[in-house]
């Protein structure tokens, strides 16, 4: 009989909790942050990788308080990368895709934006090697 009592008393509590987390969540989204998240991601050859990095950006975003945008720059990949990532702006209007010639247009577009856009929380060159796992850990504190 105790239990009993003390696995339901277990079960109540954690089901308090989980109300407690979704209420909380939807007080977030309700208050709308007025500081949009913008992560920039720099990419070339990276059909293995890029669908899978941007996934893991919507759901570790998905739950945040800002409004995200994310924005790949592609420097002329000669793969599947710019397709993958044009399907996935179709899916999700947070994504954009930029597909730039060379790194002196990739600079001047990343001027630009950032002149007109002073709300870019990252800029990650994923051509560099290790950059995959760095973005993943850090988009979960960015969103905080």
């Amino acid at each position: 009989m105790v239990e009993a009592l003390i696995f339901w008393a277990l079960a109540v509590y954690g089901a308090l909790a989980v109300v407690r987390q979704c209420v909380r969540s939807i007080q977030r989204r309700a208050q709308r942050n007025p500081h949009p998240l913008t992560i920039i991601l720099i990419v070339q050859h990276a059909e293995r990788d890029i669908e899978g990095t941007l996934r893991t950006l919507m759901i570790r975003t998905a739950l945040g308080t800002r409004e995200r945008r994310i924005l790949v720059f592609d420097v002329a990949s000669q793969d599947d990368t710019g397709q993958i990532v044009q399907r996935m702006t179709a899916c999700h209007d947070c994504i954009d895709y930029v597909r730039v010639a060379d790194d002196s247009e990739l600079l001047h577009q990343l001027k630009a934006l950032c002149l007109q856009s002073p709300r870019v929380g990252c800029i990650y060159d994923l051509r560099v090697n290790g950059m995959v796992r760095d973005v993943t850990r850090d988009v979960a504190w960015l969103c905080e």
